[in-house]
């Protein structure tokens, strides 16, 4: 009894531990340990799926369906997304995404909470195998739970899940000096190990000062220009490539 209370302790503090790191890389994303509140939405309660449906649709009724839709899958999809990303590449572990519960609040997701386990501690290959399968799994029980609800097209879904696991590779960044080559071989591993080549990119832009920087080269837009205060995003593929190279530019200085 007193060993699997010495185990069952260790498994807490590590797994704080990561949440604790990957807070400091990204004070959003706010995990704790422990079981789900009564409202927080879970894939298998699909009630609090309804729920964050319910308010964009309030919030935005001119925007349509699509807006909705991609609205509601990439504020589901991305902490876990942006979770395993930054405890791999920053802390060198990989939680497990079963059973975890966000938080919901006027139609935002932020907050979660992990059941507690020990995080995978493992050689990068198979740390980044584990992540992207944890991801894979995730996104295709979310697809699932919302299918009917969202009517979200998988190609869409993939392609804004894609977006959010590079958007957190960019950010990963920031922290690690990573150098843009090897993050653009860490980008084409990362979504190999989703299993979602090809699904987004990196846009490489000259700065003025004769740098480079990297920006997200999306695949799939994020339909926000469908609400009245809405307009196309700076990486939206609808824009002309030398417009979103402007932007980023610009962003960059």
């Amino acid at each position: 009894m007193l060993r699997n209370a010495e185990t069952q302790w260790a498994d807490d503090e590590a797994l704080n531990d990561l949440l604790l790191r990957v807070r400091n890389a990204l004070p959003g994303l706010d995990g704790r340990v422990g079981s789900p509140r009564p409202d927080e939405l879970m894939l298998d309660r699909p009630q609090s799926l309804t729920t964050l449906l319910a308010h964009w649709q309030a919030a935005h009724p001119e925007a349509g369906r699509h807006y909705w839709a991609a609205r509601c899958w990439t504020l589901l999809v991305w902490q876990p997304i942006y979770l395993q990303v930054l405890a791999v590449q920053l802390d060198g572990q990989a939680p497990e995404l079963d059973g975890m519960a966000q938080g919901l609040q006027q139609g935002f997701v932020a907050g979660f909470c992990l059941p507690a386990h020990q995080p995978l501690h493992a050689d990068a290959q198979r740390l980044l195998r584990h992540a992207g399968q944890q991801i894979r799994q995730f996104c295709t029980k979310a697809h699932a739970a919302c299918r009917t609800l969202l009517g979200l097209h998988p190609k869409l879904a993939q392609r804004l899940a894609a977006d959010c696991v590079l958007a957190a590779l960019l950010h990963a960044q920031r922290t690690d000096g990573c150098g843009n080559l090897q993050l653009c071989r860490r980008a084409d591993a990362w979504l190999d190990a989703c299993g979602m080549q090809g699904a987004s990119g990196l846009l490489a832009v000259q700065l003025t000062d004769g740098g480079t920087r990297l920006g997200l080269q999306r695949k799939a837009c994020c339909q926000h220009f469908r609400r009245a205060d809405g307009e196309l995003c700076d990486s939206c593929p609808k824009l002309p490539l030398a417009e979103r190279t402007r932007r980023l530019r610009e962003q960059h200085g």
